[in-house]
């Protein structure tokens, strides 16, 4: 159980959409908090992709490694 204090313009819109999705304001508040918790989870996921990316870029040995697979797939 959490208390929440919105501005009037905020909770009068959130009210609103609510309604107009069928939806109690409570469980729209926690459909909104669920799909930001989903979204900064699934940043932070590529970020770590575009990290993990850019160290198999800069690494030699990986470098080697893909211009033979690259070399192999051209001799067909």
């Amino acid at each position: 159980m959490i208390s929440l204090k919105l501005d009037d313009a905020l909770e009068k819109e959130s009210m609103v959409v609510a309604k107009s999705l069928g939806l109690s304001r409570t469980k729209f508040i926690t459909h909104a908090i669920e799909h930001e918790i989903a979204r900064i989870k699934r940043k932070k996921e590529r970020e770590k992709i575009a990290k993990f990316l850019l160290q198999m870029r800069q690494n030699k040995q990986y470098q080697i490694e893909m211009e033979d697979i690259e070399k192999g797939l051209s001799d067909e």
